[in-house]
């Protein structure tokens, strides 16, 4: 008898194994026969603000025993994009790469995959993306409750179910005069939004200061206005123009420019650069005296006694010192060598002395180097005169004629040996 009831408890004991390891197979063929059949992505999406997005589920279906899964998440701009999934305790991991692949870009982007998964069906499951819990939603960003403050009967400084500023909105002098008055647009659902308008006020209620798209206005509290900057479009060209007052209320600057967009498609890539050209930039010291001037073909600027600082030309600069003596020539010009085609940038840089004389002519071009295979930029080359006129440095390696012969530019007293003399810098 007590034979008979070892077998039968060893019965019991395999069989009760059987079914351990078959609901535990059972389990295993689950796992292997969720696979991921296809997927398709989204091409990067700036409808909504990828550094404010919420990684969630925005679709889910199935037909046919395959389950497509559509989530919505924010990653690099450059990312190649390789899904994959897991499946294992009742757990879908959904992966947008196994790997990260592609560049590292300074932007983030907002991008789309819907996933293909067979065998999910008749399971129960939670879904992570990227080793994190998401789950179906509608709203892009997190929600909170939205928030407002009464002023005079009016709903003021709102803000909606994504934290986003709406309407009118208000800051107070300590005195309970309006201080500032914003205008944002309503319905702000994408990106935060910034003031359509903006006013400042005096604590005396006067306007101070008025912003909007296209303008900008700023008032002394005395009623004048003190600045004002307006933009405008003609065409494909835009306008710029405006002037500022100082707190005396003498001029400060007053400027015109026009821009517009250039395109270069000789390349692979477009190119696009922004020309600005300027009409007139007029800046002045506050006792009244100019200080600088910018027109299309010349630029000023002025010691604030009046004498001339600097002046550009189309070729260069000539420099001043505060009595008004040149202290500093610049010139620049470019050559093509004919032979090996090179275009060769051409530089001097000329110091006076005291008594009005050149001190020093600074050199500086670029050589053509292996029979015009390659070019060697901004090779450098110096000679120095004392006030006597003696010439007493000289590059040593130099064996051409002197570089600045035939520029009127460059008067020089009568000097012997001006190639030997001295030593190189």
């Amino acid at each position: 008898m007590k034979i008979k009831n070892q077998k039968i408890l060893k019965i019991l004991t395999l069989g009760l194994f059987c079914i351990t390891f078959q609901s535990s197979f059972s389990q295993i063929k689950d796992d292997c026969n969720v696979i991921l059949k296809n997927w398709r992505a989204a091409d990067c999406d700036n409808t909504f603000d990828p550094y404010r997005i919420k990684n969630r589920i925005t679709g889910i279906e199935t037909i046919d025993n395959v389950t497509i899964i559509t989530v919505n998440f924010s990653e690099n701009c450059c990312v190649e994009l390789n899904p994959s999934l897991e499946f294992e305790n009742n757990r879908l991991n959904l992966l947008p790469y196994t790997e990260y692949e592609g560049d590292y870009c300074e932007c983030n982007c907002c991008f789309s995959i819907s996933y293909e998964i067979y065998g999910l069906a008749q399971l129960n499951y939670e879904t992570y993306f990227n080793g994190k819990r998401i789950e179906f939603s509608n709203e892009h960003y997190q929600v909170k409750e939205p928030t407002f403050e009464i002023y005079n009967g009016q709903e003021i400084n709102k803000t909606n179910k994504y934290g986003f500023q709406e309407g009118i909105w208000m800051k107070f002098y300590e005195s309970g005069e309006i201080k500032y008055l914003y205008h944002f647009p309503d319905q702000v659902l994408y990106y935060r939004s910034y003031p359509t308008w903006t006013k400042e006020f005096y604590e005396s209620g006067a306007l101070a200061y008025y912003n909007r798209n296209d303008s900008t206005e700023r008032w002394f509290d005395d009623g004048q206005l003190q600045a004002w900057d307006y933009k405008y479009s003609i065409g494909d060209t835009a306008y710029k123009e405006g002037f500022a007052l100082y707190d005396n209320h003498q001029l400060k600057k007053r400027y015109k420019e026009k821009s517009h967009i250039e395109k270069d498609t000789s390349t692979r890539h477009l190119i696009e650069r922004t020309i600005t050209d300027v009409f007139y930039h007029e800046e002045y010291y506050e006792n009244g005296v100019k200080k600088y001037l910018y027109t299309m073909d010349t630029i000023f600027s002025w010691y604030n006694t009046g004498i001339i600082k600097e002046k550009e030309i189309s070729n260069g600069r000539l420099e001043y010192n505060e009595s008004g003596k040149l202290v500093k020539r610049i010139i620049h010009w470019s050559l093509n060598d004919t032979i090996s085609n090179w275009n060769l940038s051409h530089s001097f840089y000329i110091e006076y002395l005291e008594n009005g004389q050149i001190g020093t002519i600074h050199y500086v071009r670029d050589e053509v180097l292996d029979g015009g295979d390659s070019m060697a930029p901004s090779n450098h080359y110096y000679w120095k005169w004392n006030e006597l006129g003696e010439c007493y440095e000289t590059p040593s390696e130099w064996t051409e004629d002197l570089p600045w012969i035939g520029f009127y530019e460059i008067k020089l007293p009568p000097t012997k040996n001006i190639r030997n003399a001295g030593q190189s810098r």
